[in-house]
């Protein structure tokens, strides 16, 4: 059968100073993760749709190329400054499969506490030009000073803990847990 069109872009670079390379994996139990970028909710055509809802409906979401450029800059002046612990794109999936990412790669848990009206299009929405950023607590005034001299949007979304990700006061998973699941479900796909 016929599938989507699925564009690529390969990117190369060249790092000058290796010091200043950045992970996904959370680092330090106490920072905080913040969100850079805009998030707008939007669900049309994402993995969310796809999977939890069994529709593939809605078109993509708006690209504004002056914003993609001026996060990706707000990020790498972060990882220049020292102020970024590690970094993740967010993508498909949304906040919350980034924010796992970043959880199963660094084997610590967060707490996310935040207030929003549509909890589902913020976590699982897959807008464009986003960013999770793990800072210093006693970072986030310099942070959000830097975001407001340059316009770009910042928010905390979570701390970083040691054991689970759990998000207010709706539900609780351990990291171990997740990546257990993480892993195995190839060994299980296999076995069937």
């Amino acid at each position: 059968e016929g599938i989507y069109p699925t564009p690529a872009i390969g990117g190369v670079g060249l790092i000058k100073d290796l010091s200043k390379t950045m992970t996904i994996g959370l680092k330090t139990e106490g920072n905080i993760l913040c969100v850079v970028g805009e998030s707008n909710n939007h669900l049309g055509n994402t993995q969310y749709l796809s999977i939890i809802k069994n529709k593939e409906e809605g078109g993509t979401p708006h690209i504004n190329l002056d914003d993609e450029l001026k996060n990706g800059k707000f990020i790498l002046d972060c990882i220049n400054k020292n102020i970024a612990k590690s970094v993740h794109d967010i993508g498909e999936g949304g906040i919350l499969v980034a924010a796992a990412e970043m959880c199963i790669a660094g084997n610590l848990g967060i707490k996310i506490r935040i207030n929003k009206d549509f909890l589902h299009g913020y976590f699982f929405g897959e807008d464009q030009g986003r960013y999770l950023l793990e800072i210093s607590d006693d970072n986030f005034d310099h942070l959000s000073n830097l975001a407001s001299e340059t316009n770009v949007f910042v928010e905390k979304l979570a701390s970083i803990n040691e054991k689970n990700i759990s998000i207010n006061d709706i539900g609780s998973i351990s990291v171990n847990k997740l990546k257990a699941s993480h892993l195995e479900w190839f060994e299980n796909f296999t076995d069937e």
